[in-house]
């Protein structure tokens, strides 16, 4: 399930800056497959220590390494989310106040960013949204996110300070 994930925000990534994932990207990715590996290392581990448990054999010396193995990973895996991380949680706040969440098209060329060092981002724009007679409205967001780590695509890692949609005026 977790290798799906990770395929999928590579060709998310690919797809929204060209051919090629920047740096950023490069990180945000290599701390999904460290994430990856720790479950992996964790069901690895639980399924070696049933076998042994039902064999009569001492798993201690397993144990051991592998928590300082998943210990040394987990340090790693958790960094403040970088700003394209931090705009997909947003984006996914916006998405979820609108009817059609698949139909919803983020305009990028008006929006706008602000990080600051107490882990908090603002993002402002504009996204085109179905709306309840199923035609596509332009609408200006307002998404105030706080991270209080955890991993980035972890909703409960945000706190939500606003999240605003307005109808623009003719």
């Amino acid at each position: 399930m977790k290798t799906l994930v990770l395929i999928s925000i590579a060709i998310l990534f690919a797809g929204c800056g060209g051919d090629e994932l920047d740096q950023s990207q490069k990180d945000s990715l290599k701390k999904l497959q460290i994430a990856d590996s720790i479950a992996s290392a964790k069901a690895d581990k639980d399924k070696i220590a049933n076998d042994r448990k039902h064999k009569g054999k001492d798993t201690s010396a397993i144990d051991n390494a592998n928590t300082v193995n998943i210990q040394e990973n987990t340090a790693q895996a958790v960094d403040m989310p970088n700003d394209v991380e931090a705009e997909q949680m947003a984006h996914i706040l916006i998405k979820a106040q609108s009817v059609d969440p698949d139909n919803v098209e983020f305009i990028d060329a008006n929006a706008k960013m602000a990080k600051y060092a107490d882990s908090s981002f603002v993002f402002v724009g504009y996204v085109k949204m179905p709306n309840e007679y199923s035609m596509k409205v332009t609408k200006e967001y307002n998404v105030g996110i706080k991270w209080n780590g955890g991993e980035w695509n972890d909703d409960k890692s945000w706190t939500v300070k606003f999240c605003n949609l307005n109808n623009l005026s003719n």
